[in-house]
């Protein structure tokens, strides 16, 4: 019996023995593997984390929750070099020079030709559909105003959305019968108020669209709203440095490429949701001017 507990015993001793030979050999090699299987994981989240990130720096190619939702469709980025800089003559004079010497050119001396440009850019037809707060008098009912005058408005800038395109905008924006929600786009309220601005350079040729006060406050408030854009926006398109050796002075090269949304594409997906299309609950007849 003796022997037998004391094999035992000496049994239980090589079992603990050999135990622990076993984790002093393979505890290190153990450890050592998690640690790098920890270490893959952290390296494939971070590559993953900041893949999300650049891809959403990238060049806005998704609508931000603040947008319009339902316009994804019609976001495509494009590659554009802006066309126009300042340069100098050979008498160091300040001229303006354009690579593409046939871009459209939206500044000038006023014209009817250089209106057609403007109104390609935020009309149809030359009209355009613009919700105004300044024209909300009491009692509250919306009406359709018109830039440049009274008149069966229609263009990008009004749209009426129903069903699953309406969704991000219900019961935030007036309601027209049959479900139809209206909304204005920003872009073409922003260029709205830049051609406001341009043709105010031009008071001979221009005249005002509103009566004093009006005038002043909706100019204003077009300054003010393209300045918020601006700054909202942030572009960050490193524009390079000329030095210019005869008039001894530095000088930017505006003429560069920038990653921009394609404008063209939303505005034909606007045009398709034209708000003339659907009547307000309440009907407002126009003073002809």
């Amino acid at each position: 019996m003796r022997a037998s507990e004391e094999d035992g015993f000496i049994s239980g001793e090589k079992s603990h023995d050999s135990e622990r030979s076993f984790k002093t050999k393979y505890s290190p090699w153990l450890m050592y593997s998690l640690l790098a299987v920890a270490w893959a994981v952290s390296l494939a989240l971070t590559f993953y984390i900041s893949g999300k990130r650049s891809h959403r720096c990238e060049g806005l190619s998704e609508v931000f929750p603040t947008e319009l939702l339902s316009v994804q469709p019609a976001i495509e980025l494009e590659k554009v070099r802006f066309s126009g800089t300042l340069d100098f003559d050979e008498n160091s004079t300040l001229i303006s020079t354009y690579w593409d010497p046939d871009s459209p050119k939206y500044t000038g001396e006023p014209s009817e030709d250089l209106d057609q440009l403007w109104n390609a850019l935020i009309y149809r037809k030359g009209y355009l559909i613009l919700l105004h707060p300044i024209l909300l008098y009491p009692p509250m009912y919306l009406v359709d105003f018109t830039f440049e005058f009274f008149a069966n408005p229609i263009a990008a800038d009004g749209v009426d959305l129903q069903g699953e395109e309406a969704k991000s905008i219900q019961g935030k924006t007036f309601e027209k019968p049959g479900g139809w929600s209206i909304v204005s786009i920003d872009v073409f309220h922003q260029l709205h108020c830049l051609n406001l601005l341009r043709q105010g350079l031009y008071p001979d040729y221009y005249t005002k669209h509103d009566p004093e006060p009006e005038y002043t406050i909706h100019r204003n408030h077009c300054l003010d709203h393209i300045r918020q854009a601006l700054m909202c926006h942030v572009d960050v398109t490193p524009i390079p440095v000329i030095w210019a050796e005869k008039e001894g002075r530095p000088y930017n090269d505006f003429q560069v490429e920038h990653t921009c949304r394609n404008f063209g594409k939303v505005k034909e997906w606007a045009k398709a949701r034209s708000a003339k299309g659907h009547e307000y609950m309440h009907h407002h007849h126009h003073q002809s001017t």
